[in-house]
């Protein structure tokens, strides 16, 4: 069913001429306050008496044909009685179908509202969850990868998706005005140029790019910095950190974790402890480091009258900890002592020695290595040569069968005042010792 509504248009200026127009529609809009649905008459929805009912007809939204001023509406019934006119009141809305446009009744006209498409199509858009949205046209709002708000921790991202802070800035900033990181601002005033530093300014409590008047100073790659007056710092061919291998060269580019270099009447390190805090300075080498056990110790050691010993000490009980154990010391007195720390003499040890022994064939050059040389003269006569060094010490010994002899002959000058030492048979031996011109027999047998 349908309802026959017949909207009737007078002109403005004359109430004799009527304009009617008639169509179907299924059903009539109202405001909020009413929506008629169904195939009853509009005469019957109002009721009895017209003007009794007036006020209950102005929310209603009625179609109109034309988008000429209304001045008058009329509503016709098929049942019998006449049509009665109705004067729009102020307040009522009518739909114009041609403009499809809202009218609305204002004192003495009637003024255009919105269309349709304003009201029923809405905003339109799409987007991502968490993205932000924005308006991408008058209608439309979107949203795109490169604005994002995490609604759980209130974290709001420029530039990604996964904002870490309150603010998260994938890209370059601007700020145009004070910068504030809790209530102590960065003010930028003016535009800073090379060499400006951020100073607090306590007057208007603000940090500013104010000229460095402090630290200047420069320096080459590889360098370490130090000041060289109050207010510079610079560096110089003496001191370099190489950063990529982690090595320090005093006096030298390093090749090893620390290289020092001195001129020839240099020391090369200084080590000393605070006066009457230890009575020996020294260095510890340990293993595993950081946090691991000592592996030996060179310490110099106070022993007073402004005297001072050198000792050595390892460790040696196959423990993690720190029981090093003094294994040799060079007293004051020059004296060394090895398994002693009181050596009365310039070489003393406590314990047994090994010295090299050499067994040879052949005729033979003593060395620096050699101290007991056995010879085996089987195949024939043999001269074992002595080097003439002052101090030096070996022993020579025949210990074949054979009737071959072995001769001992210095380098140089004599042995006991003859050019030679001769050994005729086995076991026959002789031990000399060299003053720098001469050898002289320490004993023979």
């Amino acid at each position: 069913m349908k309802l026959l509504l017949i909207l009737c248009l007078m002109t403005q200026m004359t109430k004799t001429k009527k304009l009617a127009h008639t169509w179907n529609v299924d059903s009539l809009f109202v405001s909020k306050l009413l929506y008629v649905k169904d195939n009853a008459y509009l005469h019957d929805l109002i009721g009895g008496t017209f003007e009794s009912r007036t006020k209950l007809f102005l929310p209603l939204v009625l179609p109109c044909a034309s988008s000429i001023h209304l001045d008058t509406v009329v509503i016709f019934s098929k049942g019998p009685g006449k049509s009665q006119p109705f004067k729009a009141w102020e307040g009522t809305l009518v739909y114009n179908i041609s403009s499809g446009r809202l009218a609305y009744r204002g004192g003495t006209k009637w003024d255009t509202v919105a269309t349709l498409r304003d009201i029923g199509a809405g905003v339109g858009g799409s987007g991502s969850p968490t993205q932000i949205a924005f308006w991408t046209s008058s209608n439309t709002i979107g949203g795109n990868n490169n604005l994002w708000w995490d609604n759980t921790n209130n974290r709001l991202g420029i530039g990604t998706s996964s904002p870490a802070y309150r603010l998260d800035v994938n890209g370059s900033s601007r700020i145009q005005g004070d910068l504030f990181i809790n209530s102590w601002a960065i003010r930028v005033r003016d535009e800073p140029y090379a060499g400006y530093v951020l100073k607090w300014e306590p007057e208007i409590r603000a940090f500013m790019p104010l000229p460095d008047e402090g630290v200047r100073g420069n320096g080459n790659e590889g360098q370490v910095a130090f000041w060289t007056s109050p207010d510079a710092i610079g560096g110089d061919n003496n001191l370099y950190w190489d950063n990529t291998n982690k090595r320090l060269g005093i006096g030298a580019l390093p090749d090893k974790k620390l290289v020092i270099y001195a001129g020839m009447s240099d020391d090369l390190i200084k080590l000393a402890s605070p006066s009457g805090a230890y009575n020996w300075s020294g260095i510890r080498f340990q293993g595993l480091a950081p946090g691991g056990w000592s592996l030996a110790a060179i310490r110099g050691i106070d022993v007073g009258a402004y005297n001072g010993d050198l000792a050595f000490y390892t460790d040696g009980d196959g423990i993690e900890n720190e029981n090093l154990v003094e294994r040799m010391r060079i007293r004051y007195t020059g004296n060394v002592g090895i398994g002693t720390s009181d050596p009365k003499s310039r070489l003393h040890v406590a314990g047994s020695i090994s010295l090299p022994v050499r067994t040879v064939s052949v005729n033979y050059t003593a060395t620096d290595s050699d101290y007991m040389i056995l010879v085996d003269a089987s195949g024939g006569a043999r001269t074992i040569t002595l080097p003439v060094v002052a101090g030096r010490v070996y022993i020579v010994k025949k210990i074949d069968t054979s009737g071959n002899d072995v001769y001992v002959v210095p380098a140089s000058g004599t042995i006991d005042g003859a050019s030679n030492f001769r050994l005729s048979s086995q076991w026959k031996c002789v031990s000399v010792i060299s003053d720098g011109t001469n050898y002289y027999i320490i004993s023979s047998y």
